[in-house]
């Protein structure tokens, strides 16, 4: 049984090593955004333009909802990640049949992406990490230690709404005092002298990450 401390420390540990999962899982997802290919996976499917798409896909997926997933800590793994962008390109296929060009056009993009994940995953992801990152989950869940709660305070949120001013404005109009311009309440912070300092890049723009040893061990 661990102490209070040694609780807290083992769970900085893991800590360490998810947000690095987490650097290289935005890289990769950011990178499939950006390619003109994957326009179409970019964003959930309109509704709207085609009604029937919730009756034969059970699932939805798309790089946005990815991307809030990674931000809400929701991968452990990079396997869970391949998961849901697996989703992606299945879901493609499996709602447009390969009958004329333009469902053709797109199936050919779903399997891009699946080749692109696929190579990017082997190419750039130390398996020992990988491993690491599989006995934090299992250590997790045998703790009863939900990785949620390590996520930001406030990521859903309902939209601000604007104060309603107009109660006390003339029925004729603001006035030339009202609507002269007044300085603005809020200005743009200048950098720091360490903001102003270049950014260290992620070691994961690069695909390299130092091997971790696991906090299990």
């Amino acid at each position: 049984m661990l102490t209070e401390k040694e609780q807290q420390r083992l769970e900085e540990q893991e800590e360490d090593t998810l947000r690095e999962l987490r650097l290289f899982l935005r890289d990769v997802t950011n990178r499939l955004s950006q390619d003109k290919r994957f326009k179409a996976f970019t964003k959930p499917v309109d509704l709207e333009e085609v009604p029937d798409y919730a009756t034969v896909i059970e699932q939805p997926m798309d790089l946005s909802t990815v991307l809030s997933n990674i931000d809400t800590h929701k991968y452990v793994t990079v396997k869970e990640f391949v998961h849901d962008v697996d989703l992606i390109w299945k879901n493609c296929l499996e709602y447009n049949p390969d009958k004329d060009p333009s469902d053709r056009q797109i199936r050919h993009r779903a399997c891009a992406l699946k080749d692109t994940v696929q190579a990017i995953v082997k190419d750039e992801l130390d398996e020992d990490f990988e491993k690491i990152c599989e006995d934090i989950k299992k250590s997790r869940s045998t703790r009863g230690c939900s990785t949620s709660r390590f996520a930001p305070s406030y990521y859903h949120v309902h939209p601000k709404t604007r104060a309603v001013d107009a109660k006390s404005t003339d029925a004729a109009g603001p006035s030339k005092e009202s609507t002269a311009a007044a300085p603005s309440a809020v200005t743009t912070p200048r950098p720091s002298a360490a903001q102003k300092k270049k950014r260290r890049k992620s070691r994961w723009c690069n695909g390299i990450i130092r091997k971790r040893s696991s906090p299990h061990t």
